[in-house]
């Protein structure tokens, strides 16, 4: 292992994985460079694809430093997670009202109401639904 000059910079790197942005983060408010790695672009050695171990994960992330064989995963800005962030609440939303709606449909199919309109969760549909005679308990 080579020593560095004193005033030697310093890169940092950590392959793309489940640490996401924090540790870039953490690095860049310290002042200290760093890189995210995109794994899919990084030069492995073929011993390096059998036996994987964090030495060799350090080695092999190092020398793809070193000779910038690497391509850098893009780190999103604020504006950019905030988009992200936004998305997946609204997918979330999403797919949990479709589940309230498949509840709400076999709830009343149980109570044996059926609904003989062609689509659901129309204004008609919705209407029907309003106007179901049920106990106050289901309601």
């Amino acid at each position: 292992m080579k020593k560095a000059q004193k005033d030697a910079d310093v890169l940092v790197g950590y392959e793309a994985g489940c640490l996401g942005y924090s540790l870039y983060w953490q690095l860049k408010e310290k002042g200290i460079a760093c890189d995210i790695l995109a794994p899919s672009t990084m030069h492995r050695s073929a011993k390096n694809k059998v036996v994987k171990n964090d030495k060799r994960d350090a080695q092999m992330i190092a020398t793809n430093l070193a000779n910038k064989s690497y391509k850098s995963v893009y780190v999103p800005n604020d504006h950019d997670v905030e988009v992200k962030e936004y998305i997946r609440m609204m997918n979330d939303f999403k797919g949990e009202s479709k589940k309230v709606k498949q509840h709400i449909n076999a709830f009343v199919l149980r109570l044996g109401y059926r609904y003989e309109g062609k689509s659901r969760w129309i204004p008609s549909h919705i209407k029907w639904l309003k106007e179901l005679k049920m106990d106050p308990m289901y309601r």
